[in-house]
């Protein structure tokens, strides 16, 4: 539960994407392991930070997350299933 800005930004990021597609606060607080408040700030603050005009940081950490889903399925598809 470290709290350094990667994983903070991480978080919002993720958030802020299953937000979008649709995924409810409490869904979201429960995936994170957070509460859905926490949930909720996160994505109020990505939010603003797009709206401030901060898009090219913003779409770093966007990038990042895409390129951890692509991973992530990359490998599940290669786990042996017993």
């Amino acid at each position: 539960r470290k709290k350094d800005f990667n994983l903070v930004m991480g978080r919002r990021v993720i958030s802020y994407k299953m937000r979008q597609e649709g995924y409810s606060y409490p869904c979201i607080g429960k995936y994170l392991r957070k509460d859905h408040t926490s949930i909720i700030h996160g994505v109020k603050m990505m939010q603003e930070a797009f709206d401030m005009g901060f898009d090219k940081e913003l779409a770093y950490w966007y990038l990042f997350n895409s390129q951890v889903e692509e991973y992530e399925k990359k490998i599940s598809s290669e786990v042996v299933r017993i």
